[in-house]
């Protein structure tokens, strides 16, 4: 439920009262998720945010949204004291309407600069990588001493505090999703764009913390090229980087949580012997791609189009890919530049990029009207591009015969098949697909007993904004 300055205020003028605060200010808003508000805030002395949670209008129940926010609040304040995760300054609940569980969270902490701002003006280098890598690391470890796995490690979750010389620390927020491991029994899962294979399918943890570890080493993956498959990254980590400092990351995103590092401090220790070097990698056109994601992530889609076309033109096929896909999500009623993007894509296709046939086609369906053989040959392109592997396109075209839609008949098993594809390739969106098909199935169709395992799992706080961030990062 996102919240604006105006319907808040008057919750906000009794916190102030309540808190003896006259001169706190509240700013504009600076963002929302699924279940929250962030605005910009300041007492006079300090700039802080105020996170604004609600427990009715989220994805889930009243009951539900009030113990995510017990936990988080019980979550934070556990972690008090370490300098690299987010203090919690001040936590209010005011009941709007108690006999409906309904009620506002105020989460008040210091405003800190986004990382992605960060590299935006510092640019991405090896003594960044390490300090990111090393701070966040010294979070994870706190958290481990203190039964807290915090399950959404991303590169927005992480923020710069600037010390006295300009240097930068690194600091974990957003505890919104994580959970208490000391209390817990059996398997413990979730869902998000850098989750360890182990909680992506519900597997039991055994004590481990260490799926936390997986989830950075793909952030800092991200971060450094221009995709963000974990295959990839073993077989050609960044060249420029020094081999201790790849050798670290690559043992960060080993798919079999025995051979990943075991604990946080482990990393730290290894870091130690890294020889950093100041190479920056801010003039790879490839370089782009993963910044102007995260700029689409972070909903700066003037941003993002700005990198995406430097990219392009400097000749990287991940940046042109997303420039048209870009183009298209902020012009869909622009003819002329439906058919730009659908022109960029067109030559990557000639060139047998797989994603672009993909894009390709969605962009074409998209079109308010097409002759009957141009349905077809969008349709014929979306679906060689799932056979050859793309998840978004496995996703789309297994829907649509799941569904019998976009004019295919009918074929609940083909459409299953192409799912659990993407789903094997952890595409999230097609996991929440077939968990609401199956909460909501007739008896048209049959689970296997492997399949409903995998389904059951926790996708809290995965909404169309989620599903639209999987799609980008998949691109």
């Amino acid at each position: 439920m996102q919240l604006t300055p105006d319907e808040l205020n008057p919750v906000f003028e009794r916190y102030k009262t309540e808190r003896g605060l006259p001169k706190l200010r509240l700013g504009r808003t600076i963002g929302f998720g699924g279940f929250s508000t962030v605005f910009e805030m300041t007492d006079g002395k300090r700039q802080l945010v105020l996170k604004v949670i609600s427990s009715v209008g989220t994805i889930t129940t009243p009951e539900k949204s009030i113990r995510y926010v017990h936990s988080e609040r019980d979550t934070m304040l556990k972690c008090k004291g370490c300098d690299h995760i987010m203090p919690l300054l001040d936590f209010y609940e005011y009941p709007v309407d108690p006999a409906k569980n309904h009620y506002l969270f105020f989460f008040v902490m210091p405003r800190y600069t986004v990382l992605t701002e960060h590299i935006k003006s510092k640019g991405i280098s090896e003594k960044l990588i390490v300090g990111i890598t090393r701070d966040i690391c010294e979070a994870l470890s706190f958290c481990e001493q203190h039964g807290i796995l915090h399950r959404d490690i991303k590169h927005s979750n992480i923020y710069v505090r600037y010390g006295e010389h300009n240097e930068p620390s690194f600091i974990l927020g957003d505890f919104g999703v994580a959970r208490d491991l000391v209390s817990m029994n059996g398997p413990v899962t979730g869902i998000g764009s850098f989750l360890a294979p182990e909680l992506h399918r519900g597997q039991p943890l055994y004590g481990r913390y260490n799926s936390d570890i997986y989830s950075l080493g793909m952030t800092l993956f991200f971060l450094t090229t221009e995709d963000y498959a974990a295959e990839a990254f073993r077989k050609n980590p960044p060249a420029e980087f020094s081999p201790t400092l790849r050798k670290v990351m690559c043992r960060c995103v080993e798919q079999d949580p025995a051979l990943r590092y075991q604990h946080a401090s482990e990393v730290i220790d290894d870091l130690n012997g890294v020889s950093v070097s100041s190479v920056q990698r801010t003039d790879k056109p490839d370089s782009l791609a993963p910044m102007c994601k995260c700029a689409l992530i972070d909903k700066d889609p003037a941003k993002a189009l700005e990198l995406a076309y430097n990219g392009h033109v400097s000749g990287s096929a991940a940046c042109s890919r997303l420039y048209a896909y870009t183009l298209f999500s902020l012009y869909r009623s622009d003819r002329e530049k439906k058919a730009d993007a659908m022109r960029i894509l067109q030559a990557l296709i000639r060139r047998g990029d797989n994603i672009a046939k993909c894009l390709y086609a969605l962009i074409g369906l998209d079109q308010p009207a097409h002759a009957a053989q141009e349905s077809g040959e969008y349709l014929r392109l979306m679906e060689e591009s799932a056979q050859q592997g793309c998840a978004v396109a496995q996703y789309y075209f297994g829907r649509w015969l799941f569904d019998g839609q976009m004019g295919l008949r009918n074929d609940e098993q083909r459409g299953m098949d192409f799912l659990m594809q993407a789903v094997q390739q952890d595409f999230a969106p097609a996991l929440l697909y077939l968990k609401n098909r199956m909460e909501n199935r007739d008896n048209r169709f049959q689970y296997s007993a492997e399949t409903i395992a995998m389904l059951e799992t926790e996708l809290n706080g995965f909404n169309k904004t989620k599903i639209a961030e999987a799609i980008v990062m998949a691109i």
